[in-house]
């Protein structure tokens, strides 16, 4: 497991570097989809909120191009 975190690890927006509006922003997008997969089935809902917060930790974020939105369109008190 530990590889596979390693291979899609992106420094740049985790650790000392991570976007927390970003985090906060995309852990929400997280519980929706889980949520609506938690309608067809607990089992996929799991599944998918499992994966989604292993992809946010990784990564930094679950939707491509959040860091730049967030930088772009957050206010700078919210980004400090």
């Amino acid at each position: 497991m530990e590889r596979v975190i390693n291979w899609i690890r992106q420094p740049e927006y985790t650790g000392e570097n991570r976007c927390y509006p970003c985090t906060i922003v995309n852990t929400g997008i997280a519980f929706v989809l889980g949520g609506l997969a938690a309608t067809v089935s607990l089992t996929l809902g799991g599944i998918i909120l499992g994966l989604s917060f292993l992809a946010i930790y990784a990564r930094g974020y679950l939707i491509p191009g959040t860091p730049q939105l967030t930088q772009t369109y957050f206010p700078d008190r919210v980004l400090r």
